[in-house]
């Protein structure tokens, strides 16, 4: 009788067996290769997540050395890979079918101890109480000094995040009512559905806390006011933006921090133009008003002449 695991293994080695064969085929014209590539990913996550269903427990076992090799890869972000590039997006897909298959020959547990909670989280320092899975939850992680750009801050990744969705909640440590705020900000984060960090002076507590977003393997976004070769090099591989506190350039940032939430929550996105978005910092008080340049009277004279004249 087939046991559990046998079962396992072999779909395994079909699952690796077949991207190896994607990977050096040269029939596909980049929209079919992308296809079959996306259906592999997600028939490999269904098998491992069934395997592995609490992965993020981490160590060596097979659903964590398969989402570490997507990573590795850069096949995890499938959105942000160029299919136009057939003989690298081969190589990648080559590379992590190599990984499938090699875990196919391993002594597999498909029985796993039960998890502390219904999101596989692993107890930490932090974790104090059950953990409740909010997907539409956006946590941010910043500093809330200087009070005036970290209030600018919030006000704007809000402002973001409900044109993206009315359901998205936007919180903050000081939005969570506890008494211990590390027990708060831990709970924040392994509930919510994507993370945004602003690293803007290299804060420590806001490293910490990322750090732990990192572990739990939360999707997350960086934003910084310093140069974005201020944010660590092993940490680029998380999609990272530039903001300035200006309200052309925010209106212009919205742009594409709004497509990365309507992606990572898999959410479509509004098709917000730049000037309404302008509009709409404005309306929330986000930035002041640009003044108004008053012109000198001689420019102003010289003008009405010209209109004399042309009466």
């Amino acid at each position: 009788m087939e046991t559990l695991q046998d079962s396992a293994l072999k779909e395994l080695s079909g699952l690796g067996s077949y991207g190896t064969r994607l990977s050096e085929s040269n029939s596909f014209v980049p929209d079919v290769f992308s296809r079959r590539v996306r259906e592999w990913l997600a028939n490999c996550d269904v098998l491992f997540n069934r395997i592995d269903p609490h992965w993020r427990e981490g160590g060596r076992s097979p659903g964590a050395m398969w989402h570490q090799a997507k990573i590795s890869s850069g096949l995890r972000d499938i959105h942000l890979v160029d299919f136009n590039d057939l003989r690298s997006a081969q190589s990648s897909l080559a590379g992590l079918a190599g990984i499938v298959s090699s875990i196919s020959h391993y002594n597999l547990r498909t029985e796993r101890a039960p998890s502390p909670d219904n999101l596989g989280v692993p107890r930490c320092h932090f974790h104090r109480r059950p953990i409740q899975a909010l997907p539409n939850r956006l946590f941010l992680i910043m500093p809330f000094s200087p009070e005036k750009e970290s209030r600018q801050i919030q006000m704007y990744i809000k402002l973001v995040a409900g044109k993206v969705s009315g359901d998205i909640e936007c919180v903050r440590a000081d939005d969570l009512v506890g008494h211990d705020v590390m027990v708060d900000v831990y709970e924040g984060i392994a509930s919510a559905g994507v993370v945004v960090a602003e690293t803007t002076s290299s804060n420590p507590n806001v490293f910490l806390e990322i750090g732990i977003a990192i572990t739990l393997g939360k999707p997350l976004i960086l934003l910084t006011r310093d140069s974005l070769d201020t944010i660590p090099f092993d940490m680029r591989r998380f999609r990272h933006f530039a903001l300035d506190l200006e309200l052309n350039s925010l209106a212009e940032r919205s742009i594409s921090l709004s497509r990365a939430l309507s992606e990572t929550l898999d959410i479509p996105g509004a098709n917000v133009s730049p000037a309404d978005w302008r509009n709409s910092i404005l309306e929330a008080g986000i930035v002041e008003t640009p003044p108004l340049v008053a012109a000198d009277s001689k420019t102003i004279m010289r003008q009405l002449v010209q209109i004399a004249k042309g009466s």
